[in-house]
């Protein structure tokens, strides 16, 4: 049984715990997004913009290293690619990249295919995504860029 001393000191210890794994969660989260590039992209891509109706929400993307698992929103108009996070990676900007900037390259990653998005602004930065994500994509995207990947299925492509 405790103390009354150590009793009384419960909750701050309770509460210090909550604001230790509240800090390390946001650095943790801060690191995803700088060693990532996520940050690195906000600087030629940032938007205040909502997302545009056209949108694939729950999506998982591999920034480099960093697995962003069901967490990322990507929106489709006639302006751009569209990228935003929820959940807990608040502090991650939304990103709005104009469709002259996009590249997409079918990739096969062991088993798995994919398409590879890099941008012109930020070309050190791929940006992995499922086959199947990059035809919704580009089957909505911008008439002139989605001719310009030949619309061909990215899972078709990324097979062999």
């Amino acid at each position: 049984m405790l103390s009354p001393e150590k009793s009384q000191l419960a909750p701050f210890f309770l509460a210090g715990a909550i604001l230790l794994g509240i800090g390390l969660w946001c650095l943790i989260i801060s690191l995803m997004g700088r060693l990532g590039g996520w940050y690195r992209l906000a600087e030629d891509y940032r938007s205040a913009d909502e997302m545009p109706s056209t949108r694939f929400r729950f999506r998982s993307a591999m920034l480099r290293w960093a697995h962003y698992g069901n967490c990322v929103a990507f929106g489709v108009d006639h302006r751009g690619l569209h990228l935003a996070s929820f959940g807990p990676l608040l502090g991650h900007p939304r990103l709005l990249i104009p469709w002259s900037d996009v590249s997409l390259t079918p990739k096969k990653v062991w088993w798995t295919r994919c398409a590879e998005l890099r941008f012109r602004r930020a070309p050190d930065i791929p940006v992995l995504i499922s086959a199947r994500l990059a035809d919704k994509i580009t089957s909505v995207a911008d008439p002139a860029w989605s001719t310009s990947m030949h619309h061909a299925s990215i899972a078709a492509r990324s097979a062999s």
